[in-house]
């Protein structure tokens, strides 16, 4: 039997069981992002005398070709979780695949699931890559045997770098004391965004309870990056910063170098940098970790278009060969 939820606080607990360790797959981040991010999220169970699979989906304007130059904004129902992470917004047991994927086909309209592994069976679906995760292995036990490790041209570039971090302040700060300068700078990295969905709210950051490092110049913040610890891995979830003064003081590469001093401060195993910016993560010594999207449309002849064009729907993976550490 198929439940249908309108509200995260309205699920059973045993849902989080079905979540199993998908943090944003779990009722009280779900609860954050639909007082904070609302978007029409609607929850759904399919039980057999007990849960068996769960999934969450949203309704958002988006620019169907978003990997594309072409652009057309439509509305689309999107399986996942309503804010830009890189976690699925789904936990399905294999017994159940056609039944959800029949559920998720008579949704009228346009629909995307989104960060879906690619052993996911899916009949009638068209299928393709979106962004990649980045994620590296956390093997060092101090940040100075992590720079030992990288290819000497590497360790000059970061050193060089993290040198620029003299002039720069950096604390912890806690969301409560968040405030529009912050959010400022993460709506430059939102403009600058070559793959935009949906835009997250002041309230968001300001009621999330994540950690987040403040970088700033003169009592001034110029770049922050927020981030959790699931277990023993760091997820890098947002970051904001000045653009103007990223170039004088590599701000973007130095939020990604303090992300790995933490992760080793907090013995932490690995780390997920989420999904942007692939080829300058990678460069650190992230590895990719592919993900996928399937489309469907309701009406039959837009989703055999769908079928024949999906290399317009779908990213385009870059060819990234690099040998940043030491073998």
């Amino acid at each position: 039997m198929i439940e249908i939820y309108n509200n995260p606080k309205q699920l059973p607990d045993t849902w989080d069981t079905a979540a199993k360790d998908n943090y944003a797959l779990k009722k009280d981040y779900l609860i954050h992002l639909h007082e904070y991010n609302p978007c029409k999220q609607t929850y759904v169970i399919l039980d057999k005398g007990e849960i068996s699979s769960i999934l969450v989906y949203y309704e958002l304007n988006m620019n169907i070709f978003t990997y594309s130059k072409l652009k057309l904004n439509i509305p689309i129902t999107i399986i996942g979780i309503p804010c830009s992470v890189c976690e699925k917004g789904y936990s399905l047991s294999s017994k159940d695949t056609d039944e959800i994927g029949d559920y998720i086909k008579s949704i009228k309209g346009a629909k995307i699931i989104l960060n879906a592994e690619s052993s996911l069976d899916l009949k009638g679906f068209a299928k393709g890559h979106t962004l990649p995760a980045c994620i590296m292995d956390v093997k060092w036990d101090s940040f100075d045997e992590y720079l030992s490790k990288l290819r000497s041209h590497y360790r000059y570039r970061y050193k060089k770098a993290f040198k620029k971090l003299d002039a720069i302040s950096i604390k912890a700060l806690n969301s409560s004391d968040f405030n529009f300068e912050h959010y400022s700078l993460y709506e430059q990295v939102y403009d600058k965004s070559q793959f935009k969905l949906e835009k997250l709210s002041f309230e968001f950051f300001k009621n999330a309870g994540e950690n987040i490092m403040e970088f700033s110049l003169s009592n001034t913040p110029v770049a922050f990056i927020q981030y959790k610890i699931v277990g023993r891995e760091m997820v890098f979830l947002f970051g904001g910063m000045d653009y103007a003064l990223n170039k004088e003081y590599d701000l973007y590469i130095n939020m990604l170098l303090y992300i790995v001093r933490l992760a080793i401060e907090n013995n932490c195993t690995h780390i997920n940098f989420g999904q942007t910016a692939e080829e300058i993560k990678c460069r650190l010594g992230a590895f990719r970790e592919y993900k996928y999207m399937y489309i469907h449309h309701s009406n039959p002849f837009l989703n055999k278009a769908v079928s024949l064009l999906q290399d317009l729907f779908c990213y385009k993976l870059k060819d990234i060969r690099l040998k940043v550490l030491k073998v």
